[in-house]
């Protein structure tokens, strides 16, 4: 059902789960909106809610909608690397 090839989908049971990877933040903004507009035009139910995303990048603004819905950002997850 994704047909953006910057995004790519990952749905099991009645979870779903998009990602996209680029250098610049506000193509994966609009690739990522796109792609949630496709999956609200083709009438997926989602409990708004409980929809949330997250960046694992350093912080930028980015706004995200499903339908006329924005999507919130949980607070900072931190997220720790370790090289060896």
């Amino acid at each position: 059902m994704n047909s953006n090839p910057k995004v790519q989908a990952l749905l099991f049971a009645d979870d779903l789960v998009l990602w996209s990877a680029d250098g610049d933040i506000c193509t994966i903004q609009e690739s990522l909106n796109t792609a949630l507009l496709t999956w609200s035009n083709n009438e997926m139910i989602v409990n708004t809610s409980k929809t949330v995303f997250t960046l694992s990048t350093i912080p930028k603004a980015i706004q995200l909608f499903y339908g006329d819905y924005q999507l919130q950002r949980p607070p900072t997850l931190e997220l720790f690397w370790i090289q060896g």
